[in-house]
């Protein structure tokens, strides 16, 4: 199924490594505000007592003002706080999608520059309405506003540190799962009954009719199962071996289907030492057979392409059969599970009304 423009740009974030990686969130937006009313009484309990306590002569409405400036200032910065990382807004999905170490430095920036900015408009705006009443110098106000913000930043950074550290203890889990279910099918896939007997079946017939071309059928099937069995359990292998691999598989394919089976591989050199999940390549082939139809006068035509910077590129042109060969559904998924678990990166795949197309995270 083609991938939406929307999907293809979060791929792509995920794979720059950037703050939209973060982990879902543990606080939901219903939470919040009792966590802002827990936190406010709570530090204006924390406060109040201690300015009574080191400012005697402190009257209780002073008490009070400090009390309800306290909580204004917590309560504003925490919904900094909650606009900048869980809001659903532009600034914030701006912010996700720089690196996540910049991703912090702006949030801190704008928390304490609003913090700042608060205690000088509610430091000035009773004056400027007539009221007058006991209020701190805004030097000191300014000074614990700071440090309010400081609080309130180590926290919510600490909140986001237990988020992704559930995150990734869930992701290992679920990716060691994933591993023993792609090498149990990947052992599944090493010895395909069915392309052993058509391969047979073919070496059959070349041994009356070119008995040369025969013994190089023997070869290269020879080469094709010393390979499966060699790496087929391994997490990679170069592309260089898995080309040539390719090759000797498409051989035997060519000798069984001749010219309505066109294969091209056009892979620079620089590449071929970057690696592959083994049989990767093999399986995309089988599922282009599998699920195409061609003939000399038709043939199905598939090429393997590098694309700059770390693509892997295998298209082939969109032939579908009349009625749709059985499978089971895992081949691309498997692949895809072991990609995600060699490169953190993602196979995206699309189709048109003529080719079909699957791109293979290759990164150097």
């Amino acid at each position: 199924m083609p991938l939406l423009p929307s999907d293809l740009h979060r791929l792509g974030a995920l794979m720059r490594g950037v703050a939209a990686r973060q982990a879902p969130v543990v606080i939901t937006p219903r939470q919040y505000p009792w966590l802002v009313l827990f936190t406010c009484t709570l530090m204006g309990l924390m406060v109040v007592p201690w300015i009574s306590t080191f400012s005697p002569g402190t009257t209780m409405e002073a008490a009070f003002n400090a009390f309800r400036f306290i909580s204004l200032s917590v309560a504003f910065q925490m919904a900094i706080n909650y606009v900048l990382r869980y809001g659903d807004n532009r600034l914030r999905h701006w912010l996700d999608y720089r690196p996540l170490w910049l991703n912090i430095l702006l949030r801190v920036g704008i928390a304490f520059s609003a913090a700042a900015l608060f205690t000088v408009v509610r430091f000035f705006l009773p004056h400027s309405w007539g009221m007058h009443h006991e209020q701190p110098r805004l030097i000191n106000a300014l000074a614990g506003s700071q440090i309010f913000a400081f609080i309130i930043i180590v926290v919510q950074l600490a909140i986001e540190t237990m988020e992704r550290s559930q995150y990734v203890s869930t992701e290992n889990e679920q990716l060691k799962q994933e591993q023993l279910a792609a090498r149990y099918e990947g052992l599944k896939q090493q010895l395909s009954p069915h392309f052993l007997f058509n391969s047979l079946s073919t070496l059959g017939s070349l041994i009356h009719e070119a008995p040369a071309a025969a013994e190089q059928f023997v070869e290269e099937i020879a080469e094709v199962y010393r390979y499966s069995l060699q790496h087929g359990e391994q997490t990679a292998v170069t592309l260089s071996e898995e080309v040539a691999f390719l090759r000797s598989y498409c051989y035997l394919l060519q000798m069984r289907f001749g010219e309505s089976l066109d294969l091209h591989i056009d892979l620079p050199a620089t590449v071929m030492a970057r690696t592959i999940p083994p049989l990767a390549l093999q399986l995309l082939v089988e599922n282009v057979v599998k699920h195409n139809v061609f003939t000399r006068k038709r043939p199905l035509r598939v090429a393997i392409e590098f694309q700059a910077p770390a693509t892997l590129l295998v298209r082939n042109t969109w032939q579908p059969r009349p009625m749709a060969a059985p499978s089971n559904g895992v081949g691309l998924s498997n692949l895809t599970s072991r990609i995600r678990m060699l490169h953190h990166q993602e196979v995206l795949v699309e189709q048109s009304a003529d080719e079909f197309r699957v791109y293979v995270p290759l990164p150097a």
